[in-house]
């Protein structure tokens, strides 16, 4: 595994796009190899998500950034399982966040917790068999679910429809847009009259079963025009 992981490492940087170019300009300035860069720059983000202030803003970003990316391709795609895989990591990650919201005033002073919990969400979205949202699903939220699945209403997961499951893959991806959105701004937003109360009426807005649900218009007149622009260029990042 960790040598599958070091020549996936390595082929990246071999590979052309925006980010092996800015280390090669760093290495031709610099004379230091860019895997070494690369290396430096991923343990300076290890120890800021561990000391550094504002950790939370930068756990959601990676929280959110590549399962959103994801997500955008699943929803263009013509197959329902990768529709299925992120959306279980969405419902993973739902059922976190509402944990973590009646915890937070106690986790908040948890050694590392942020760099546990960037941990926690990477082995959720990772691509391996072990990922941590199909274990965490089939093994406590989907029994739960099943117990208790005559009092409720939402069979996303369980769908055999393609059309049931981009639905709801639509609104988390327009829902991780908004979160990394609100994480930059929250500071000045949480000042804002009613915030919370408009914060509610927009995320009903985007779940509403109603023609003109707006993750459909959201997603479909400003992410993916937005997708479709840059995806070459997303493409070449994350193939290696």
């Amino acid at each position: 595994m960790l040598s599958q992981a070091r020549e996936r490492y390595e082929a990246f940087l071999q590979d052309k796009n925006p980010i092996t170019d800015l280390l090669t300009t760093l290495e031709q300035k610099t004379g230091v190899q860019k895997r070494f860069l690369a290396s430096g720059f991923i343990c300076l983000i290890a120890l800021y998500l561990l000391f550094g202030y504002g950790a939370s803003l930068l756990c959601n970003v990676i929280g959110f950034a590549y399962p959103a990316f994801y997500s955008i391709k699943a929803i263009e795609s013509s197959s329902k399982d990768d529709d299925t895989q992120w959306l279980t990591y969405w419902v993973v990650y739902g059922c976190f966040s509402i944990t973590e919201s009646f915890s937070d005033i106690f986790l908040f002073w948890f050694p590392f917790y942020y760099a546990s919990k960037c941990i926690f969400l990477l082995w959720c979205m990772a691509p391996v068999p072990w990922n941590g949202s199909t274990i965490l699903y089939s093994r406590v939220i989907r029994p739960f679910f099943l117990k208790h699945q005559a009092a409720m209403d939402s069979v996303a997961i369980e769908s055999s429809s393609k059309d049931d499951d981009t639905q709801w893959l639509t609104y988390w991806v327009v829902y991780g847009c908004f979160s990394i959105t609100e994480s930059f701004s929250d500071i000045f937003l949480f000042w804002f009259p009613f915030y919370y109360a408009s914060k509610c009426i927009f995320l009903l807005w985007c779940m509403a079963p109603v023609p003109w649900n707006g993750s459909t218009i959201l997603y479909s007149r400003v992410i993916r025009p937005f997708f479709l622009k840059h995806q070459a260029a997303m493409d070449s990042v994350k193939d290696k």
